[in-house]
């Protein structure tokens, strides 16, 4: 008899039945498959204005990050080069205060006063130098200069021009060779840089000033009745490197005894926005009433012309007297204690 097989009842192979599931899943993989599909378009749609504003934030935190190292790297060069600007303040100061005076020479036909303020703006400064000495034939040399520029080269250029004029003075040379020698050999170690200069020459026998300017302001000069006089130039000269072939001529004037004469710069006169004219008229006005001596003579002027005791510029203020045969005899004028100390360049005031 032939057995008949019951198939439901006989044990399925693996093959088979992973065969017949994968029949029966079939279908529900491919939905779940479709589903998942569809679940990441949805998460992606939800998502992108989380990842837009999450993207924002980090462009913008970049940006604030590149923001402050430019601002970083912008602040250091500042610290850098205003730490460059005071050492070259420093330099330049201690050179210039180093080529001035520390002391005015004693003549006995005159006395002299000088103040030197450096500028009150920044890490600037100036050029501005005098000088005052004895000639080898007894006459008094007096020189007051101002080199365009506000910073090491410009004090460099100073104590050349300053040595110059003297090597040239004490060679004898009147007061217009001396600049026309100074112009024409000075744009040699220096090109392009302009300075103003005035040097007299006091004879003290009898009482004559022999002067040439390049450019500079005019001096000043004060009479013992009151009378106050710019000693003005016949004909404008240029300053020292603006015309190489120039010639300086000499202006001659004969003093009274108890005059006084001021070579000045222009920060002491001059001011922003202001006219030149209204501050050679306020020094001219404060030295018709200053007082008796040179050193209040100074103080006074300053005090007027710079009531805030601060000058936008360097200041640089020269003040010689004249005496006559009894310095009890000139008029208006007190006599000083004899044997008095050679008057001394002060310190900068306030």
């Amino acid at each position: 008899m032939t057995a008949v097989l019951n198939r439901a009842a006989v044990p399925q192979g693996p093959a088979t039945f992973h065969r017949v599931s994968g029949v029966l899943t079939a279908p529900s993989t491919a939905f779940t498959d479709r589903l998942s599909v569809l679940q990441e378009a949805v998460n992606a749609k939800s998502e992108r204005p989380h990842q837009t504003a999450k993207r924002r934030v980090v462009e913008a935190t970049g940006v604030t990050v590149l923001i402050m190292l430019a601002l970083s790297r912008w602040l250091t060069r500042v610290a850098s080069r205003l730490a460059q600007h005071e050492v070259q303040r420093e330099v330049a100061t201690t050179l210039q205060r180093s080529l001035l005076p520390t002391a005015l020479p004693s003549h006995p036909g005159a006395r002299c006063g000088a103040r030197y303020l450096p500028t009150s703006a920044g890490v600037e400064v100036g050029g501005d130098w005098y000088d005052v000495f004895v000639l080898p034939g007894g006459d008094l040399g007096l020189a007051m200069g101002d080199v365009a520029g506000h910073d090491v080269q410009a004090a460099g250029v100073m104590g050349n021009l300053r040595s110059m004029l003297r090597a040239y003075a004490l060679e004898g040379h009147q007061p217009g060779e001396v600049l026309t020698r100074i112009n024409r050999f000075a744009d040699l170690p220096h090109p392009n840089v302009m300075a103003t200069c005035v040097y007299a020459v006091y004879a003290a026998d009898p009482r004559t000033l022999t002067w040439a300017s390049a450019g500079h302001l005019p001096p000043l000069l004060t009479a013992p009745d009151g009378a106050v006089q710019y000693l003005e130039a016949d004909s404008p000269q240029p300053p020292i490197g603006a015309l190489q072939e120039c010639e300086y001529v000499d202006m001659n004037r004969l003093l009274p005894p108890g005059a006084r004469l001021l070579l000045f710069t222009d920060g002491l006169i001059e001011r922003r926005g202001a006219d030149l004219d209204d501050g050679m008229d306020a020094l001219a006005a404060a030295a018709r009433v200053a007082p008796a001596g040179t050193e209040a003579l100074c103080d006074h002027v300053l005090d007027a012309c710079l009531p805030d005791g601060t000058a936008a510029d360097d200041v640089a203020l020269l003040v010689m007297e004249t005496l006559g045969p009894s310095r009890q005899s000139a008029p208006g004028l007190l006599a000083e204690p004899a044997g008095q100390a050679p008057a001394v360049c002060s310190t900068p005031r306030r």
